[in-house]
């Protein structure tokens, strides 16, 4: 018998149930790279939106800078504190450095604190706290300049302003410490108080004294314990003295 012949008779001799698991095995098969090409797809779809959304935020004008916020503002202007930060409009708000942004503002002498945020979509939001004036230095020396409780020299003034302590040291001239010394003092003299205060002088930082108006000495020591000095002098002030001491404010003095 050929070769043929014998091929044909096996084949049709070969059983039914083999020739099935043969079709079936081929469609599984082609399910099985269907799948993996549907999950292939699925990956580079993924990849490109990724990549698409990577572009967006940190290079396409969707997410850029188009506007700056500034609130807190009260001796400084909005146009000051936009003029210092330098915001670079038109840049990613992803790739913006707010903290050199933050750090720029900082500088201003009359900024205390401020905080820099990205508001998305569009905008920088920056949030200052500006230095308060609590007292005045000049007059015998020099114009009046306006200072904060921390000694800083918030600029000039035309005059001494109403109900802000004089703080009788050159700041140019005098230790440091004993200017913040002074200066801190004066903040912490609640309005009824301060305005009793005519001037205030200080020989070193744990020496800070107090002249009220009318003559008499208030011998206040250091910054320490403002809050306690100024409510145990307000007790004191109720009987006349010529010097008030509360360097101590828990052994307190007076002088007649």
């Amino acid at each position: 018998m050929s070769t043929t012949t014998r091929n044909k008779a096996r084949a049709v001799g070969r059983p039914a149930n083999a020739a099935t698991g043969d079709v079936r095995f081929e469609r599984r098969r082609k399910a099985l790279r269907r799948r993996w090409w549907l999950k292939v797809g699925a990956l580079l779809a993924l990849l490109a939106l990724a990549g698409g959304g990577v572009w967006a935020v940190t290079a396409s004008s969707l997410l850029a800078v188009t506007q700056v916020e500034v609130t807190g503002t009260h001796r400084t202007t909005k146009a000051q504190i936009e003029q210092a930060a330098q915001v670079p409009y038109g840049r990613p708000l992803l790739r913006l450095d707010v903290d050199a942004i933050q750090q720029r503002v900082a500088a201003l002498t009359d900024i205390a604190s401020v905080t820099v945020t990205r508001s998305y979509p569009h905008a920088v939001r920056i949030v200052v706290v500006e230095r308060t004036p609590v007292a005045v230095a000049g007059a015998s020396f020099g114009p009046f300049r306006l200072i904060d409780s921390s000694g800083v020299d918030l600029g000039p003034a035309a005059t001494r302003p109403k109900g802000l302590p004089l703080i009788t040291l050159d700041p140019s001239t005098v230790d440091p410490a004993t200017f913040r010394a002074a200066a801190a003092v004066a903040a912490a003299l609640p309005a009824p108080l301060a305005a009793r205060v005519d001037h205030v002088s200080a020989s070193s930082p744990d020496g800070v004294t107090l002249e009220l108006v009318g003559g008499a000495k208030v011998r206040w020591g250091g910054s320490d314990r403002g809050s306690d000095k100024a409510q145990v002098l307000a007790a004191l002030l109720l009987q006349p003295a010529r010097i008030y001491d509360v360097s101590a404010p828990d052994a307190p003095t007076t002088t007649k």
